[in-house]
């Protein structure tokens, strides 16, 4: 399958280096630059736990979970290696491991980018198509005036709409249905294809293109389409009650932090930020972006 021209196109989406901070957990996975490819694996292992020393102290974070891929040009084997500091959940003293469950928010979207690359791939969606063409007819999409948007206008973050909607509704809890209804007295403010903006109503309005068109769930969508064939095994959509309890604390200063997440399943939101993973699944895709190795997907 040939990835890299979508991958390319959604380069604003899928970031090379992964920071997804939880009020006080971060959960980071770094990339060593071409420049230090000469740099040795003691080298690294100092220059992580200097750095990541001065991060916790500066925003009192709880902890930190680290990985690092040094990848080469001469066929040396690369450098792939994991590193956990402090703790997932303070007052009990949890210490962050390899198999730690982070919430990693909006890289979640980093997926629906590669289905959505897989889907132009097999035609199975056309970037060119108005987004119109993959709802419901009962499905109003905003338009400026008589110009609609396109499938390419949501993946690129010029659409014209909003990073989330602008009523009351608690975003995290909106349904489908939620969103149609917003979507009846929505007009958009500016002509799509014009100016950059990130919005995550836009990426769940490509789930959910992406579970109509498969004709199945979200999860399973993803399941099917890249976590089986990546080797993800850690990183899910929902949560079993064990896994519930590798889940780190976020913080915001020294206190938990329990609202505002995308526990539902059927949240509209859900496959844009609602994603759980640990640093050894994260380490397997930033890989499957450096191409360092083969995968299932290649």
């Amino acid at each position: 399958m040939k990835l890299e021209y979508k991958v390319n196109l959604f380069k604003g989406n899928i970031k090379m280096v992964f920071i997804c901070k939880m009020m006080g957990v971060i959960l980071g996975v770094s990339m060593i630059s071409r420049s230090l490819m000469a740099v040795s694996e003691v080298e690294i292992k100092v220059g992580v736990e200097a750095r990541v020393k001065d991060y916790l102290k500066k925003h009192n974070a709880a902890g930190v979970a680290v990985a690092v891929i040094k990848y080469s040009f001469n066929m040396e084997t690369p450098y792939e290696k994991t590193f956990c500091f402090g703790h997932s959940k303070r007052n009990d003293k949890i210490t962050i491991k390899e198999n730690t469950q982070f919430r990693i928010g909006s890289l979640s979207s980093s997926f629906i980018a590669v289905l959505l690359a897989q889907a132009f791939d097999e035609g199975i969606i056309k970037e060119e198509d108005l987004v119109s063409v993959y709802f419901p007819k009962t499905f109003f999409i905003p338009q400026y005036h008589d110009i609609a948007m396109k499938v390419v206008d949501l993946a690129t973050h010029l659409s014209g709409l909003p990073n989330y909607p602008t009523t009351p509704m608690k975003y995290y809890q909106a349904k489908a249905k939620d969103i149609e209804s917003y979507f009846r007295a929505y007009k958009l403010a500016r002509k799509p294809g014009v100016k950059q903006e990130v919005s995550a109503l836009g990426y769940g309005c490509l789930a959910y293109i992406l579970s109509r068109q498969a004709q199945m769930s979200y999860s399973n969508l993803l399941t099917q389409k890249i976590l089986k064939p990546l080797g993800l095994k850690d990183t899910h959509y929902s949560l079993t009650l064990s896994e519930k309890n590798l889940l780190a604390t976020g913080y915001r200063g020294i206190g938990p932090v329990t609202e505002n997440f995308i526990d539902t399943d059927t949240s509209f939101f859900k496959p844009v930020q609602g994603l759980t993973s640990n640093i050894e699944d994260l380490k397997k895709w930033l890989s499957f972006f450096l191409k360092v190795g083969v995968t299932d997907l290649d």
